[in-house]
């Protein structure tokens, strides 16, 4: 029935029209999927953009106020009760993983924990052998840790190894 008058409407129109309805048909078509699906596409992009750009900050933001707070040597007086700013005592777990950032092997940790008694667990499944025990001997120096238990084993490539230690507060 509805084809019916579309076919009696049509017949009605000049070459000229038809010829117009079919392109005018054409270009709605475009349109159409256009704004059905990219611009939902792009509308979500730009969301995941924003929301990526705010984590960025907060991280930004977070990662200033560790900073402040380590200058300041308030990671110190949290981690041990009675600790100075500027003292050699321990300063934590935190610290410990601030160290291994900044040479580089925080990537390679496999474990990160406390021990028993007051000690920090770490475990590395491959480390390069030099960089392991070059941040080994400053972490022992700068954070007056004593290394409690180590083992190495020989890697799967040369010069890495697969390493366990726990190191406990010097006394």
């Amino acid at each position: 029935m509805m084809m019916d008058r579309l076919r009696q409407w049509l017949s009605g129109l000049s070459p000229r029209e038809i010829g117009l309805l079919i392109v005018l048909g054409g270009a709605a078509l475009p349109v159409a999927v256009v704004f059905a699906m990219l611009l939902p596409v792009l509308n979500a992009h730009g969301a995941a953009g924003r929301a990526a750009a705010l984590a960025r900050a907060d991280f930004d933001w977070l990662r200033a106020q560790l900073v402040a707070a380590d200058t300041a040597g308030l990671l110190a007086m949290a981690a041990q009760p009675g600790a100075t700013p500027g003292s050699d005592r321990p300063t934590g777990l935190a610290a410990l993983e601030r160290s291994l950032v900044d040479a580089g092997l925080r990537q390679e940790v496999g474990f990160i924990g406390n021990a028993e008694g007051n000690g920090v667990r770490i475990e590395f499944e491959q480390v390069g052998f030099a960089a392991f025990m070059d941040w080994l001997g400053k972490t022992e120096a700068r954070f007056g840790y004593d290394i409690g238990a180590l083992r190495l084993e020989q890697g799967a490539t040369p010069g890495r190894v697969a390493a366990a230690l726990v190191l406990v507060a010097s006394p």
